[in-house]
């Protein structure tokens, strides 16, 4: 439930249609992913590109641009630099380690 992601911590909230989108959705429905599990790798063939990446603290936050649907995301990721504007990207989420 998104309320109860967001009070734990900053949660990435995706639709069912944006995970479609981005190549991520295993399930048809919405989903949160935690900041920490969160990588956006530089890539001619990602989905998106960047329209604006700030440090913020540990993590970057991203404004990205979904190139095919066109839809705007914000999200809050592992980065150790910021990305430049009109950089393509894609996104993966890493495994919790058992």
């Amino acid at each position: 439930d998104h309320r109860c992601a967001v009070f734990l911590g900053p949660v990435n909230w995706f639709t069912a249609e944006q995970l479609t989108a981005l190549g991520m959705q295993h399930e048809y429905k919405d989903r949160g992913i935690r900041p920490e599990r969160l990588t956006l790798s530089e890539s001619h063939s990602g989905h998106c590109v960047v329209v604006k990446s700030n440090p913020s603290g540990y993590f970057q936050e991203t404004r990205l641009i979904h190139v095919t649907h066109g839809f705007e995301l914000n999200v809050i990721h592992r980065g150790l630099r910021v990305l430049s504007p009109k950089t393509p990207v894609s996104i993966s989420i890493d495994r919790i380690p058992d």
